[in-house]
């Protein structure tokens, strides 16, 4: 008991107050909350929220939103295995395997570079901590407080600094900071539990190796088509195996997909890929060719040999939906009705553009049986 009178009589009762909103964000271990922050005083004010949620030491799911318009700009998902960036308006993520045992915090600021500091401070046990340094050790605190809050207020010449943080608990819930003309303020609202951390593509999402912002997502004249077009971007999202026959005018093409083996025959010529070989039979000639390629050099050399790499198997193979990406030029899809079409029903959808009128006749499991 002497000791804490001890240390109480010498220490300042703010540097407790920051001990304590220290303590509370170190001993979370997970939490979810919103964060709507404003800059003033530059030329042009700022606004932006923030959505986010974490479980250490792995997980961490982080939504930037543009209050004004409600429009998502990008949402970023760290899991253990991998690291998701998904675009709402593209209607498009990118996923990248995530090895080790790298903090959240370092891996966020990897991804996010012009991240506020405070945001990072969440990522980490140690994060609110660090980034209180430099104010505990600023003279003159005022601490205030209600049986909701307590408040640490600092003021000298034009700087102000304001935290408020919750009663029970410390954590924090206002940071308002004025330097001359300029003004930051977070206002920060937790959420009693945390769920949801896992991503689930939404309907009519298509992962792709890079952002594609050249592609402009379909609209449609219903919702009914917008189902069925959704069901089709969803059958060829993340295939396993696909078999298909494609009739031309200038004949058939058959192809074979499996993970990243790819067979396609046609009148010219019979090539397998596994990833790394190419092997290639020109028929005319009953020539063999094999080399270890890349896939992008495979789609040269076999138009140099004699034949063309089929367009759905180009996109598929470089981690493409083939018809998210056909589509991807501004069509306006209807459903123009039903039909039996070998041995069963399929959904005729009208895709128009500018450029182009498609029609697709679709089976019920959204995969295209015939299009024109």
């Amino acid at each position: 008991m002497t000791t804490l009178c001890l240390y109480l009589a010498v220490t300042p009762v703010s540097v407790i107050a920051f001990q304590n909103i220290e303590n509370a964000h170190s001993m979370l271990g997970s939490a979810s909350f919103v964060a709507n922050t404003k800059i003033t005083g530059l030329a042009q004010n700022i606004a932006v929220k923030y959505e986010m949620k974490y479980r250490w030491p792995a997980e961490l799911r982080l939504r930037t939103i543009i209050p004004s318009t409600g429009k998502t700009l990008r949402e970023r998902i760290i899991e253990p295995t991998r690291i998701i960036d998904y675009d709402p308006e593209l209607a498009q993520y990118t996923v990248t395997n995530r090895t080790g045992s790298e903090p959240l915090g370092k891996t966020l600021a990897s991804l996010e570079q012009e991240l506020d500091d405070l945001l990072l401070a969440f990522t980490d046990p140690e994060g609110m901590g660090v980034w209180m340094t430099d104010m505990v050790k600023l003279p003159g605190w005022k601490l205030t407080g209600d049986s909701k809050k307590f408040s640490l207020n600092y003021k000298k010449g034009d700087k102000k600094i304001l935290l408020e943080a919750n009663k029970p608990g410390s954590t924090l819930r206002r940071v308002d900071i004025t330097t001359g003309a300029q003004r930051l303020v977070w206002d920060i609202a937790y959420a009693p539990t945390v769920t949801g951390l896992a991503f689930r593509p939404p309907s009519g999402a298509s992962e792709v190796p890079v952002f594609d912002r050249e592609m402009k997502p379909p609209t449609y004249k219903d919702a009914v088509a917008q189902k069925a077009t959704h069901k089709l971007f969803d059958a060829y999202s993340g295939l396993a195996s696909l078999g298909f026959e494609v009739s031309r005018d200038t004949g058939t093409t058959k192809v074979q997909m499996r993970g990243k083996f790819v067979r396609q025959e046609d009148a010219a010529a019979v090539w397998t890929y596994d990833g790394k070989t190419l092997i290639y039979h020109d028929k005319k000639s009953g020539k063999w060719y094999a080399g270890a390629l890349k896939f992008t050099d495979v789609i040269d050399s076999v138009a140099k040999l004699g034949t063309r790499v089929d367009p759905t198997v180009r996109l598929l193979m470089t981690d493409f939906n083939p018809y998210r990406k056909r589509l991807g030029d501004g069509s306006v899809v209807k459903v123009a009705g039903t039909m039996p079409l070998q041995g069963k029903t399929v959904t005729i959808l009208e895709c128009e553009s500018e450029n182009a009128l498609v029609t697709l006749f679709v089976r019920e499991d959204g995969l295209v049986a015939s299009s024109s």
